[in-house]
């Protein structure tokens, strides 16, 4: 029984400067974290590509109303138009009903602001009624034009943090208030 007792100090020590390894157990350690920063740079950096491309196509599309070159469109023209501005990262295959583009004339510009946010209802998988409408107006009229998108996001950690939908996506919108031109 004396002879085990002897040799466990002499194990623990040669244990405690035992550094074999020491580099997995660190990187066990640091790499959730390391990998889970990754992740959350790449998903706030491609959200603000997203909402910057947003923006963008949205005042291309109102200068496209405001100038009356749109006078005559129908709603479709005007998604095509937007589709092209943002190089069709809008528009892909299979997302048509991501995408919503309201247009319509207002009395004054203090009106505008009691205009509710857009709303997507996952359940049914539509947008409320007037977030579609579409009226070009004519010329010197008072225009909201206003662009929804439903973005998926990458991962439900961020669907959480970014208090996106049950369905995994994250509604932006852009919109450009404008008076038409004199045409």
């Amino acid at each position: 029984m004396g002879k085990s007792q002897g040799k466990l100090p002499s194990i623990r020590l040669r244990f405690a400067k035992d550094n074999r390894g020491v580099t997995a157990v660190e990187f066990a350690l640091v790499a959730p974290v390391f990998f889970l920063l990754i992740v959350g740079i790449l998903e706030v950096g491609l959200l603000l590509f997203s909402n910057q491309m947003l923006d963008h196509a949205t005042h291309e599309t109102a200068r496209l109303v405001r100038t009356g070159q749109a006078v005559g469109s129908t709603k479709e023209d005007l998604r095509a138009y937007f589709c092209e501005k943002s190089v069709h990262m809008f528009c892909r295959k299979g997302s048509q009903e991501d995408l919503v583009i309201s247009v319509q004339p207002y009395d004054s510009f203090s009106k505008i602001g009691d205009v509710p946010p857009p709303k997507y209802d996952p359940e049914t998988g539509s947008w409320t009624p007037e977030d579609t409408a579409f009226n070009v107006g004519g010329s010197a009229t008072i225009m909201l034009l206003r662009v929804s998108y439903r973005k998926q996001m990458l991962t439900k950690k961020f669907v959480e943090l970014f208090s996106a939908d049950s369905s995994g996506s994250l509604v932006i919108t852009s919109a450009a208030v404008f008076r038409n031109e004199p045409f």
